[in-house]
């Protein structure tokens, strides 16, 4: 799985984490009884309690009182897939809990089922749409730790240089004000199309239009249905959004790029995800930043998003199903969430965390989080995730490209996805 992943296009000085070799740590002995393994990333990325110090008087006090110790393997991020595959392969007891980033088609098999299992206080603190994409075939085997939903960006001194007050709410708005600044620059908006696959690829950015125009990837047998009429007009307002969008976005394939040229005032608008809101903003302290979040605008249907589907699963090897639980329910206890916020940066999966007014005074972002989180966010995860989003990728970057029209590129992408659908 890997190469243009999100953490591809997203790392935030990742590449320094990359050499680094796998990590093993725990907490100091305390004469607990039992272990728990998890596989987790190391940062810039989301990390549990216990990992780079984080948080760690709360999980020695949780230790305590469940008579045991965590032990964690960490890895770079996009490393993980390949060793949860590993993993999964060897067939037998590695670890109990796997940060999990879109294997979990691929690996269902080998995951304890949670939808049913988690707490009832917890399910009903969580986004609507937030076991949309940890699913497999009807079943939830993961629980995401933190929102990472494809957001509006846009520079206040920008816009209001321009006489509008308010950043677009539809997409004829969207449209209006890019337009406002297509002679000009710094131009109306910003978006990296230059990688195809992946979450926060071009590929999934048309997902986003495709559920704001009412439209979904796949029927209720799995069988894909993006060639209809919500997909090809989603596809097509990106094409009449070409024109006045930033002339190197078929070009530009990395977030922190775009977060960079944002810092810099090249352009009014993009989409990006919360982790980039600090680097836009050159580390300015909250409030402070020109540049600013918003929901989504609204397509015909919805003003819907993608996420980046992050999640703690379970292995069925694991003898400790039931304290692993417990352990992935602390995570996601309201203490948790809040240091995550604080100490890390990662928003939480919490709402009523992100409604939190210290958090949201920490965290410009989280309140706009929250309203985003009302909408649908499904990053439509399957096996062969990454070519399956290549193929459609490509076809979206040769229509924007002017190759092809909206409907031939959803058509032949289409045919292309079809030896890659097995289930």
């Amino acid at each position: 799985m890997r190469r243009v992943t999100r953490r591809g296009v997203l790392k935030m000085g990742a590449t320094a984490a990359a050499g680094l070799a796998i990590g093993q740590s725990s907490l100091p002995a305390l004469a607990q009884s039992q272990r728990l393994s998890v596989l987790s990333p190391q940062r810039p990325d989301p990390i549990p309690p216990g990992v780079s110090n984080f948080a760690v008087d709360l999980l020695t006090t949780w230790q305590t009182d469940h008579d045991t110790g965590v032990d964690y393997t960490t890895q770079p991020f996009f490393e993980m897939a390949q060793a949860t595959s590993d993993a999964v392969a060897s067939g037998g007891y590695v670890h109990d809990i796997f940060y999990n980033w879109a294997t979990i088609p691929e690996n269902a098999g080998s995951l304890v089922e949670l939808g049913s299992r988690l707490p009832n206080e917890l399910t009903a603190d969580l986004a609507p749409s937030q076991a949309a994409s940890v699913s497999w075939q009807g079943k939830q085997y993961g629980v995401v730790p933190t929102l990472s939903l494809l957001l509006l960006f846009f520079n206040r001194d920008i816009l209001a240089s321009a006489g509008i007050g308010q950043p677009p709410a539809t997409w004829d708005e969207l449209k209006a004000t890019a337009a406002a600044f297509a002679t000009e620059s710094p131009n109306g908006l910003l978006l990296p199309y230059g990688a195809p696959a992946g979450i926060g690829g071009v590929a999934s950015i048309w997902m986003a239009f495709l559920q704001q125009a009412g439209g979904a990837m796949y029927n209720d047998d799995g069988k894909p249905v993006f060639d209809d009429a919500p997909g090809v007009d989603a596809l097509q307002f990106m094409i009449d959004l070409l024109p006045i969008t930033t002339s190197d976005s078929l070009r530009l394939a990395g977030y922190g790029d775009a977060a960079y040229r944002m810092m810099a005032g090249s352009a009014a608008m993009t989409f990006s995800f919360p982790a980039f809101w600090t680097a836009m903003n050159g580390g300015a302290a909250p409030g402070e930043g020109r540049i600013a979040p918003a929901v989504m605008p609204k397509g015909p249907d919805t003003n819907a998003t993608i996420n980046g589907v992050d999640a703690w699963t379970i292995a069925t090897a694991s003898p400790n199903q039931e304290l692993a639980e417990e352990l992935i329910a602390f995570y996601l206890s309201p203490d948790v969430q809040k240091r995550q916020a604080i100490d890390t940066g990662w928003l939480p999966a919490r709402l009523s965390v992100l409604g939190d007014a210290e958090v949201q005074s920490a965290n410009p972002v989280a309140a706009v989080l929250l309203e985003q989180a009302t909408s649908p966010f499904d990053s439509f995860i399957t096996p062969n995730y990454l070519a399956i989003t290549d193929a459609i990728g490509r076809e979206i970057q040769q229509a924007l490209r002017g190759e092809q029209t909206a409907s031939q590129a959803l058509t032949t992408a289409k045919s292309a996805i079809q030896p890659l659908i097995s289930w």
